[in-house]
């Protein structure tokens, strides 16, 4: 339930914490869309670029 309330002529948005880390979230991964890994594939991208790297030296 979202709530608006007035405060010096500015208006300001209540909700419950769960809906806005859940809007932090969405926001996040459209911000960062196709840049995301999870643990495994940023580990496996970064064994490829430790390698790649160690090649060009």
């Amino acid at each position: 339930m979202v709530s608006e309330v007035i405060i010096d002529d500015k208006k300001y948005v209540l909700m419950p914490k769960e809906e806005y880390l859940a809007l932090q979230k969405s926001d996040l991964h459209k911000k960062f869309e196709g840049r995301l890994f999870s643990i495994e594939e940023a580990r496996k991208k970064s064994e490829e670029l430790i390698l790649e790297w160690a090649k060009q030296k």
